[in-house]
């Protein structure tokens, strides 16, 4: 036990040295530690794959400076540092955590991920005819966990199954297939838990009855969403304008909120979007010259 927290104090020491970042803190940016993944039976080779798929949820985003896991590599070269029971405990890691300045601490297993290999018919529909193909049936299961690191408390915790037939009999291809849909799931929870303030910034442009059409707003690429311009497959992320109400009930405040409308994405313009307004435009528009702050929260991506 003395070796190993002598270990750890080191270990600390040189990050708390090296980890600095010109980021400031703040109520919107966040420093976020990525712990690797563990499993009990699933090769490295495919752990790291789906890690890099996590860290890239975070580090894509902006309100997020990912702490540099290099610099612990440096030090930990050949400790298998996920099989350490202590390494494991959400106390022990919040509480080091602090050397390195990472408010927070994800943390996750990968307790399924398997293959199966078979054929199926399928119709083609040029031909109008039956063909017998290979396919490969991947699933996944991958649990995360948000560790705050001033309580070393979990903030947040969601496990993510995804099941996705290829036809191909490569199971890299496969496994592969099942990682996009896996990285908009994380994505939607980090957006859950950590959510950019988003509302209506002004009125892009009106329609012929003098009703709002178009709205500017702020919320894009950071909230992920979009617009998706497939000619066959055209969607857009489509968001809930809402306005918060106050009540007062037996002396304590309380938050509801009234919904006014619709709006989809029509195009993403960085961390600000200009949006279609699909329904409620009569009411944005009273609300808007009414001095209202008109708050946006997302129905689908």
């Amino acid at each position: 036990m003395k070796k190993q927290f002598l270990f750890f104090s080191l270990l600390l020491i040189f990050l708390a040295s090296n980890a600095q970042t010109d980021v400031p803190s703040s109520e919107d940016h966040f420093t976020i530690g990525i712990l690797p993944l563990t499993s009990s039976n699933i090769s490295q080779t495919y752990i790291s794959i789906f890690q890099a798929s996590v860290s890239k949820t975070f580090a894509e985003k902006n309100r997020f400076t990912v702490v540099d896991r290099t610099k612990l590599d440096e030090i930990i070269k050949e400790r298998k540092l996920q099989k350490q029971e202590d390494f494991m405990n959400s106390s022990f890691l919040a509480e080091q955590s602090k050397s390195i300045g990472a408010q927070y601490l994800v943390s996750g297993n990968l307790s399924q991920l398997t293959t199966q290999s078979g054929t199926e018919n399928r119709m083609d529909y040029f031909t109008n005819k039956t063909t017998t193909v290979n396919v490969t049936t991947a699933s996944v299961t991958i649990s995360l966990q948000i560790i705050d690191v001033s309580t070393g408390m979990v903030k947040a915790s969601r496990t993510f199954s995804q099941t996705i037939k290829t036809q191909t009999t490569d199971q890299q291809i496969a496994i592969n297939n099942t990682i996009g849909p896996l990285e908009k799931n994380y994505n939607a929870w980090v957006n859950e838990v950590f959510p950019v303030p988003m509302k209506i910034i002004k009125v892009e442009s009106y329609n012929k009855k003098g009703l709002p059409e178009k709205v500017f707003i702020k919320g894009g690429s950071d909230m992920n969403l979009n617009k998706d311009k497939s000619i066959i497959f055209s969607q857009s992320s489509e968001l809930i304008v809402f306005i918060n109400e106050t009540l007062n009930v037996d002396g304590k405040e309380y938050k509801r909120e009234i919904p006014i409308g619709k709006i989809k994405i029509d195009q993403v313009q960085g961390e600000f979007s200009i949006c279609k307004v699909t329904s409620g435009a009569e009411e944005i528009k009273k609300k808007l010259e009414e001095g209202k702050t008109l708050l946006l929260k997302i129905n689908k991506y």
